[in-house]
């Protein structure tokens, strides 16, 4: 077995979460996955096993193999620009070039290099966002990201709706 191998029966959607839970509002990410695996662990497994909910610090190269055989990536992630309310970004693949390293990868920087490495075209990807305002090292989650955490979460709800229709459906097949 390869690296490229995969499970046979990979969940269509993938959620990876992105932060770092020891830097106060960097940790949205992470808080957003447990409410989601822990609402998963409620449903039934028709629905529970068609979402994979990862959580990392950061991205980084290996995670081109998660997106392998997705009908669609969700990346979850903490901002620190101010905003009253959490946004979603459709992303594309990066332009080629020198844009990303180990230890900064963006999503279209990741959908760039799977486009490479695999020579196909990567799942589509899309980016929720959660304004955050307090990075500190050891802090908690401030009280204005808990607040963001449930606008999210709401909003991740109504996301997923759709996407999990059209699976029932089969409309969605990896």
């Amino acid at each position: 077995m390869s690296l490229w191998d995969q499970p046979p029966d990979r969940a269509p959607l993938l959620v990876i979460a992105i932060g770092n839970p020891a830097r106060g509002d960097d940790g949205i990410g992470p808080a957003l996955a447990d409410r989601l695996q822990a609402w998963l662990a409620s449903q039934p497994s028709t629905l529970s096993d068609q979402i994979e909910v990862l959580t990392a610090m950061q991205l980084s190269a290996e995670d081109v193999l998660d997106l392998t055989d997705r009908t669609h990536v969700l990346v979850i992630d903490a901002q620190a620009t101010p905003s009253p309310h959490p946004a979603w970004t459709a992303v594309t693949a990066a332009p080629e070039g020198p844009a990303w390293t180990s230890h900064h990868l963006t999503p279209a920087h990741l959908l760039s290099l799977y486009t490479r490495l695999l020579q196909t075209a990567p799942p589509p990807c899309t980016v929720l966002s959660v304004p955050g305002s307090d990075f500190t090292l050891g802090a908690p989650l401030s009280e204005a990201a808990r607040l963001q955490v449930d606008l999210a979460w709401r909003a991740l709800q109504a996301w997923l709706a759709p996407h999990l229709a059209r699976l029932a459906n089969g409309a969605l097949s990896p």
